[in-house]
């Protein structure tokens, strides 16, 4: 029997690109999959375009219909409405999957499902014409430590996929904070509690748009976007070391000294300080490093 796998997309506005997504999604080879939608309050003809979809593919798609929360609200929202799958993926509205994207990201995964594991694919960075575009992005193979896990933005949502005993242990730990987006919660979690593999083969079109003013993708448009931030006295990293302490996990004594070292910094300056002068307590770069230290030092972070 094909393993069924469950997709969460959110979509706002995205009359131009929603349906040739959700037809990639639907012609995905060696799965039984159905895709669950959520539209944060589109205005325009995104949702007359989710509703003539959902009369052609009844039983594989399932629509809701919300005011606009925002999109990492929205993703949360349509975790916390998930059914029974034995595996779950989110989507973005804009992507072009490849046939194989799901059994892809499947196949490195055990045949049990009791054990959390999660698998990252890779993308293929194009133009609107899916023209390939000259520098693609890498991922790093795998998180140096758990800090660095903590601290950096290893996981796209649309390259994810993980199974049941995964979504289970997230579902039942959602974070309270706004800040914390639902990739780089659901891969946290997973890499914390369960296995990661990272894939290179790409497994989708990621597609660039020429009036997309989004720093995503873009390393120097991210790094400009950072400094600003720290020069503003803003925070420019996440923290996810409280909400990680409020969770039912049972993280390992180290772990969980570091979570609390990380959420109460700002009142004690040794801890600061062990934070500063902590090596693997560190981003991908030397510059990203540099300037999350300077976060702390300022208690930014």
């Amino acid at each position: 029997m094909l393993p069924t796998v469950q997709v969460l997309l959110s979509t706002y506005n995205g009359e131009k690109t929603v349906e040739r997504q959700i037809n990639s999604i639907l012609k995905q080879a060696g799965v039984r999959v159905n895709i669950l939608v959520r539209d944060d309050g589109s205005i325009d003809n995104t949702q007359k375009i989710l509703r003539k979809l959902q009369d052609r593919n009844p039983e594989r798609i399932e629509l809701f219909f919300g005011s606009n929360l925002g999109w990492r609200a929205s993703f949360f929202k349509l975790m916390e409405l998930s059914g029974s799958a034995d595996f779950f993926a989110f989507s973005d509205q804009d992507d072009i999957w490849f046939a194989n994207k799901l059994s892809a990201s499947i196949a490195p995964m055990k045949k049990s499902l009791r054990s959390p594991e999660m698998v990252h694919v890779q993308s293929l960075e194009v133009d609107e014409n899916l023209q390939q575009l000259p520098n693609q992005r890498k991922k790093l193979p795998e998180p140096l430590s758990f800090k660095m896990a903590v601290v950096s933005e290893l996981f796209q949502g649309c390259s994810m996929v993980w199974n049941r005993a995964a979504m289970d242990i997230v579902k039942e730990n959602l974070p309270s904070s706004p800040d914390i987006p639902h990739d780089f919660w659901t891969g946290l979690i997973c890499y914390l509690v369960g296995d990661v593999q990272f894939v290179t083969e790409p497994q989708f079109y990621h597609i660039r748009y020429s009036d997309n003013s989004s720093t995503d993708g873009n390393i120097l448009k991210g790094r400009v976007a950072r400094i600003k931030k720290v020069l503003k006295h803003q925070k420019a990293y996440i923290n996810p070391c409280r909400d990680l302490l409020h969770t039912s996990v049972l993280f390992s004594p180290e772990e969980r000294n570091f979570f609390e070292t990380v959420t109460d910094y700002k009142e004690h300056f040794h801890l600061r300080m062990s934070l500063v002068l902590d090596k693997d307590f560190r981003r991908p770069s030397s510059l990203a490093t540099l300037l999350l230290k300077a976060q702390i030092l300022l208690g930014q972070y």
